[in-house]
């Protein structure tokens, strides 16, 4: 980042002033850089999540499936005498 340049000039401001001034700058830019750190720290979390959310919604989705059902060789001779009956 490029450091803020004050020129000097008539508008009366000590250096004191100044050098007040960019102090104040450089604290509220290191804030500002901790939190956008933190604030992607934050987003990668919810990718994750979303990421998480969506193998879940998937393994769901194939637990609801209903399964084929169990056949028998009981229930296949019990289809044999109704095909033979009609």
């Amino acid at each position: 980042m490029e450091p803020i340049v004050i020129a000097s000039g008539g508008d009366g401001a000590s250096q004191e002033a100044i050098e007040k001034l960019q102090k104040m700058i450089q604290r509220v830019e290191g804030n500002l850089i901790r939190r956008i750190t933190v604030m992607e720290g934050s987003l990668k979390r919810v990718e994750d999540l979303e990421d998480e959310i969506a193998r879940m919604k998937g393994d769901l989705a194939r637990a609801l499936v209903p399964r084929d059902p169990d056949v028998t060789k009981d229930d296949f001779e019990r289809w044999e005498v109704n095909v033979r009956k009609t």
